[in-house]
């Protein structure tokens, strides 16, 4: 008997967290960029979209214009993870991809983040239109390893490990 209760509250926990994460996407996904700017500005952490912006342009990455960020106020999110709430370090990573999709296409960026959501998204669409966005993904593929100085497609493909994922999606076009 004790061993049911055990997993009963085990499985209790399991549901509130997920219950916990869900209401914390969703808030994420609803939050405007000002808004988020402004609730990181209340715990210290000041940020301006044209920063962001500044620092894209620079990196064309948005995990390093994540670290970045997340390294110049280490102390700020550290302090910031320990609090309970929405916020986390997580609302940087959110905030630089809403600053990111308003302010370019990300149907064509290079970007790996974005390629890998074009990858995901290759599921839901007719073979025609499928052919057309792979082909997409790989201009985006060539022109990050170009920006990255990379020029064997063996090297392009193991920086996110998507040569496996890439080849299947090749040949499905087929």
């Amino acid at each position: 008997m004790k061993k049911s209760n055990k997993q009963l509250e085990m499985l209790l926990k399991i549901q509130k967290a997920f219950e916990s994460l869900k209401e914390t996407m969703t808030y994420y996904e609803n939050i405007s960029i000002d808004d988020l700017i402004l609730e990181l500005s209340k715990h210290g952490i000041i940020l301006s979209e044209q920063e962001i912006l500044d620092k894209y342009q620079e990196y064309y990455n948005s995990k390093d214009v994540d670290d970045y960020f997340y390294e110049r106020n280490l102390e700020l999110w550290d302090r910031l993870e320990n609090k309970k709430g929405f916020l986390s370090s997580d609302a940087l990573t959110w905030l630089i991809r809403k600053i990111i999709e308003k302010n370019y296409d990300v149907e064509t960026l290079c970007d790996p983040y974005f390629i890998m959501n074009r990858i995901d998204a290759l599921d839901n669409v007719s073979k025609k239109q499928y052919q057309e966005k792979v082909l997409g993904i790989i201009e985006s593929l060539v022109e990050y390893a170009k920006k990255r100085n990379i020029y064997k497609i063996e090297g392009m493909l193991e920086m996110y490990d998507v040569n496996v994922i890439l080849k299947d999606e090749i040949r499905r076009c087929h």
